[in-house]
């Protein structure tokens, strides 16, 4: 990583969580549980707007947001749908993971 992408993060980082969450079922009672891995994270907050669906848009709006993570502290391997990222007590779930032009940064597609 270039000396550029770390004084960038070290000037315009922000503190977050990764959660890995693993959802297990137990037919017996009916539970569903939830057991969850924390690992902290800096991030850079990109662009945020509420998202509005057409045929949901009178009960509840989507928030979008965008975040840049450097690559070397996202998992390469891990499923999406069991990764939240969580930034001033708000979780994400993120939908899309983009490779930047910036060789080791990520772009973070995510939704609250």
């Amino acid at each position: 990583m270039s000396p550029d992408v770390d004084q960038f993060f070290h000037d315009w980082g922000i503190p977050a969580t990764l959660e890995h969450v693993l959802h297990s079922y137990d037919p017996t009672t009916g539970d569903v549980e939830e057991t969850s891995t924390t690992t902290n994270v800096t991030i850079v907050d990109g662009n945020q707007n509420a998202v509005n669906h057409p045929r949901t848009s009178a009960l509840a709006a989507t928030q979008s947001a965008h975040f840049l993570i450097r690559s070397k502290e996202f998992p390469e391997t891990m499923d999406l749908g069991q990764l939240r990222l969580l930034r001033d007590q708000h979780g994400y779930a993120i939908q899309r993971v983009h490779e930047s032009p910036i060789p080791g940064l990520l772009l973070l597609e995510c939704t609250r």
